[in-house]
């Protein structure tokens, strides 16, 4: 921070004349019994008693003995000066260069009145170039008063502060929730990113920079302490269910769970009873939502989507377990696995013809966390949580055992490659994301009993936990699931093209945090991708781009699609990964 200009601070009570009689003393260097050690491992020399009376909190930590050493090597000798002029005088000279060191230095002393002075000091200078030194100050102490000071600056560049290293490295839980919670924030200005959004990208940022190498459990610990300061009552549905997502993927306590859980149901009001349609011809819908609306009761609705395709509303209530997988095929709804925490090998399957819910064959494991994929006639299932199997069903009738993955994995996601075989890309190996893309060899729409091979695919460029993915004209997309920063897509040209070094490419990047939901689904020869607020984007790459891009569709879904699963024909290109949950807003 850049010295500008300085300011004396001092009145009547600080200038009390016994010690400045000892400031005499100190400058003819007369009976002096303390040496300070500063940063410089310089040797500045005082008196205890005047250390004693003008700070009692350090009289503890002074030494018994004459001439021994203080140690204040965290601070500079022009701090240490400014503290001892204080001291000795009852005035110091606050300038921009010392004020935030001094504001430290008074906190270890217990000097309220020199950090008021700081404050009052800063209040009028704080801007853009050092609000995130100031913030960094204010949450390492704690200190309210600064932190408010900071508030109008950061809601004026908020966007720009949230890329800012320092700005999320130093922030306590505390001051996280201050700026979660802030109701002035910036409103948006058309063109600028949603203010929700922005502070759910500052979420995540926080997690990732404020982590130390050698703590696991750091993360989680700075979650739940974030938890215990927000009201969950007055946050918007958007950060109560990022929040979730998080609570879910970092396995915090289940009473913060549980609490945000209340919190979105009671935003969100109680569902209507869904009603069970048996229309004859409803399995030839293109297009099918499902997710959990209510966990306590492990009940997850299936849904039309009107907004996408006209004469789509019905609603049918099939079963939930957190971590399964869904996939839909030919007229059946199959809800596989799932449950906490190693899972079941169970299989709901709905006929959309009758409407009735029956008992499929179980698989040969118990899995959760799976990815699984459905092509005409064959459902595929991947990994879990702690084992690297994978199986196949031959139309709902019986699993059969196939090779093991090359790398074991769970949170994938599986996608469909005609004429290649299955593509199982992103999850978690031994506790990590990973940038893995393996590709299963064969004939998806053959039978189960052919020669099945493994081989690996060039790496993503981004490590991924629960993408979404899709086949579209030649291409493998995966999206979100990234650490960090906006949520991505890249690509990958799958079969290759001759003479050519297949390798991913970042496709494009949207002005939303990595964590939490996204659907990506082709739908009648058009690629969507869907947010969890329910902004539906179509994928319209023109001729002149070199990275094509994806442009907002007029509407916005209903329903959010936090923790959907988006099934569209034909099948061969449909999204079959479930991200857990979502419920109606409307």
């Amino acid at each position: 921070m850049a010295e500008t200009d300085s300011k004396a601070y001092g009145n009547e009570e600080t200038r009390w004349v016994g010690c400045l009689r000892f400031e005499d003393l100190r400058h003819r260097k007369k009976l002096l019994d303390l040496k300070i050690v500063t940063c410089e491992r310089r040797e500045i020399s005082a008196h205890r008693i005047v250390l004693a009376v003008r700070f009692p909190l350090i009289e503890k930590a002074l030494p018994a003995e004459a001439n021994n050493c203080l140690l204040w090597t965290r601070f500079s000798a022009d701090i240490v000066e400014a503290a001892l002029s204080y001291a000795y005088t009852g005035v110091v000279q606050i300038n921009s260069n010392n004020a935030l060191c001094l504001f430290l230095l008074a906190v270890n002393l217990g000097c309220e009145i020199i950090m008021d002075w700081c404050v009052d000091f800063l209040s009028s200078r704080v801007n853009l170039d050092n609000v995130a030194e100031v913030w960094a100050v204010a949450n390492s102490t704690l200190h309210e008063k600064l932190m408010t000071l900071c508030l109008p600056v950061i809601r004026v560049h908020f966007e720009k502060l949230i890329t800012n290293s320092v700005f999320s490295a130093f922030m306590e839980p505390k001051g996280m929730a201050a700026l979660v919670a802030d109701p002035l924030v910036e409103a948006k200005k058309e063109g600028e990113v949603e203010v929700d959004i922005l502070k759910q990208w500052a979420i995540c940022c926080w997690l990732d920079n404020s982590c130390p190498a050698n703590a696991s459990n750091y993360r989680v610990d700075q979650f739940q302490r974030l938890i215990s300061y927000l009201n969950m009552k007055a946050l918007p549905l958007d950060i109560l269910s990022l929040l979730r997502d998080m609570a879910i993927e970092l396995n915090v306590l289940n009473e913060h769970r549980e609490q945000i859980t209340k919190a979105l149901k009671d935003q969100r009001g109680v569902l209507a009873p869904p009603a069970t349609s048996s229309s004859p011809s409803l399995w030839r819908r293109d297009l099918l939502a499902y997710g959990s609306f209510d966990k306590s009761r492990q009940k997850c609705l299936l849904t039309g989507i009107p907004e996408l395709e006209s004469g789509s509303d019905f609603q049918f209530t099939l079963p939930y377990r957190e971590g399964c997988a869904v996939v839909y095929i030919r007229n059946w709804v199959c809800v596989i696995g799932g449950g906490s925490p190693v899972g079941s090998s169970e299989v709901d399957v709905l006929n959309l013809d009758s409407g009735e819910l029956t008992k499929g064959p179980r698989m040969q494991t118990a899995r959760t966390l799976h990815a699984a994929v459905a092509t005409n006639s064959l459902i595929f299932v991947f990994g879990s949580r702690n084992i690297k199997k994978k199986e196949s069903n031959s139309s709902c009738e019986v699993w059969s055992s196939l090779p093991n993955m090359p790398t074991a994995s769970d949170s994938s996601v599986a996608v469909v490659v005609p004429g290649e075989g299955v593509l199982v890309v992103g999850g978690v190996s031994n506790g990590f994301r990973n940038i893995d893309t393996q590709l299963l060899c064969g004939d998806v729409e053959g039978a189960v009993e052919q020669e099945w091979s493994w081989r690996h695919l060039p790496s993503m460029l981004k490590a991924r936990r629960c993408p979404s993915g899709a086949y579209f004209k030649g291409h493998v997309f995966v999206a979100g699931g990234n650490v960090g920063g906006f949520r991505d897509i890249e690509s990958l040209c799958i079969p290759y093209k001759e003479n050519t070094s297949p390798q991913w490419t970042m496709v494009t990047m949207f002005p939303w945090p990595s964590v939490g939901p996204n659907n990506l689904f082709v739908f009648r020869e058009r690629m969507f991708f869907i947010y969890g607020n329910g902004t539906v984007m179509i994928y319209s790459p023109a001729r002149d781009e070199v990275f094509p891009r994806y442009k907002k569709v007029e509407k916005t879904l209903r329903f959010g699609v936090y923790e959907m699963a988006i099934y569209s024909n034909p099948v061969a290109s449909k999204f079959s990964r479930i991200f857990n949950a979502w419920e109606r807003t409307s």
